[in-house]
């Protein structure tokens, strides 16, 4: 069991990729909704592959920082977070870190089976729902 009065949160390292790749692959297997984004959900490894390319993504960004929480009584990594800073200004390109459908497809090369009709779906609703800070400075956890 974990103390969690001995839980920080430290900056992550490269090493710690494979770790914070699964514990991000295991905290969304059990959403339903990957079931339309994952074909052969809920096989873990399309998420591995997937979460994996990402984060490595975001340790090569500059505007990036993946932060693990970490029991430093027994050094356990109990779960992640990353904030990237978003400084789109209007007319500009957004970079080749924003998670977009174009950039899973050509940065994050998705296992086969990734359901790209609703990932699109998905990705058009939540453009809607970011207008309102559009062209503003922000952090994207």
């Amino acid at each position: 069991m974990t103390n969690y009065d001995s839980a920080q949160i430290l900056p992550a390292v490269e090493a710690d990729l494979e770790i914070l790749a699964r514990i991000h692959s295991i905290s969304y297997l059990p959403e339903l909704v990957m079931a339309f984004f994952f074909k052969d959900w809920p096989n873990p490894e399309p998420f591995n592959v997937l979460y994996t390319a990402r984060l490595s993504q975001l340790f090569k960004d500059p505007k990036s920082q993946v932060f693990k929480i970490q029991d430093t009584s027994s050094n356990e990594i109990l779960g992640l977070v990353c904030l990237t800073l978003v400084d789109v200004q209007e007319g500009e390109e957004a970079d080749k870190n924003e998670l977009s459908l174009e950039n899973i497809r050509e940065h994050l090369k998705p296992p086969p089976g990734f359901n790209f009709e609703f990932a699109g779906f998905v990705e058009s609703n939540l453009r809607k729902l970011s207008e309102p800070i559009k062209g503003k400075k922000h952090y994207r956890l």
